[in-house]
């Protein structure tokens, strides 16, 4: 399948700000952090706000593949997801039985210059590697998640 961008289309509007809490939760192959406050996602094709309740990550051992999803049959070291809920649904369990009901953003990372100064991604591994699988632990202060999201 080939990508291509569609020029009519509005853009997305990202708001952290809101953030309250977060909660690591490592588990056997993977980590999610959950998410608290008013972090919102809206504008875009999407006709309602939605809020992040949690982010994770997919990464793989080389530089080359790791990536959840491809674009043009392309990998990318690591992909976040950034899971939204449709505020008018008070739960998840709610929220996924319908078409509204969540909203996933997936960003790409490349590797380069500007990898090793991402202060937030190298917390986020350093709290990966002292926390035990089954753990959790709050996240202070929080991630700056503004850092892990591409300007543009």
């Amino acid at each position: 399948m080939s990508m291509r961008l569609d020029e009519s289309l509005a853009p997305i509007n990202v708001d952290l700000n809101g953030l309250q809490n977060q909660t690591l939760h490592v588990k056997d192959h993977n980590f999610s952090v959950e998410v608290k406050g008013n972090a919102v996602l809206s504008g875009g094709p999407l006709a309602s706000e939605y809020k992040l309740i949690q982010f994770h990550l997919h990464w793989g051992s080389g530089n080359n593949w790791g990536s959840e999803h491809m674009i043009n049959g392309i990998s990318c070291p690591a992909e976040l997801h950034c899971v939204f809920i449709n505020t008018k649904y008070a739960t998840m369990e709610t929220a996924i039985t319908y078409s509204d009901g969540l909203s996933v953003v997936g960003i790409f990372f490349q590797l380069g210059k500007s990898s090793n100064n991402n202060n937030a991604l190298k917390r986020l591994c350093s709290l990966l590697k002292s926390t035990k699988k089954g753990e959790s632990k709050d996240i202070q202060p929080m991630l700056d998640l503004n850092t892990l999201l591409p300007t543009s």
